[in-house]
């Protein structure tokens, strides 16, 4: 948010919380991009079951789930991507 002025309908919800993304998912949502593991506001990741439910809200909707994965990948996890664990 504090590159203002962002591109309209773009909705931030609370990280590791599935209500919160619930709430903004929606038949009129394309996509859903999310980090595996926050690296910048400290080491933060995410829940299996949030990532899951993620996963089932955008088939759901027929929305794409895109992992930034800038602090995940290259095998930072074990997996060469965060999503293959």
């Amino acid at each position: 948010q504090d590159f203002a002025p962002l591109p309209p309908d773009i909705r931030h919800a609370a990280y590791n919380d599935l209500n919160s993304a619930s709430a903004l998912i929606d038949d009129n949502t394309c996509a859903v991009i999310v980090e595996p593991v926050q690296g910048e506001g400290g080491v933060i990741p995410a829940t299996k079951a949030f990532l899951q439910g993620l996963r089932e809200l955008c088939d759901r909707h027929q929305a794409l789930l895109i992992f930034d994965e800038v602090q995940t990948g290259v095998g930072r996890t074990g997996e060469l991507y965060a999503y293959m664990r």
